[in-house]
């Protein structure tokens, strides 16, 4: 097993990649949550 060399390791790479998997969780629950309300009857005002 190769052990790697912080100076081999790619940060920028790896913080993009985090950057993009958090966006698309943020969508998703997003999109959820939206989903969701959509599904809910619209409470009437007494």
């Amino acid at each position: 097993m190769k052990i790697l060399d912080p100076v081999d390791i790619d940060f920028d790479r790896y913080s993009r990649e985090i950057e993009v998997a958090e966006d698309e969780a943020e969508r998703r629950l997003l999109q959820e949550a939206e989903d969701a309300a959509l599904d809910e009857p619209i409470a009437e005002e007494p």
